[in-house]
């Protein structure tokens, strides 16, 4: 359970530093 909480949270970040480089 808290794996999946972690995983979900790094995909986050993940997912909103790609958005932030394809706004750059």
């Amino acid at each position: 359970m808290l794996n999946k909480l972690v995983a979900a949270e790094v995909a986050f970040r993940n997912e909103t530093l790609t958005k932030q480089r394809m706004q750059v």
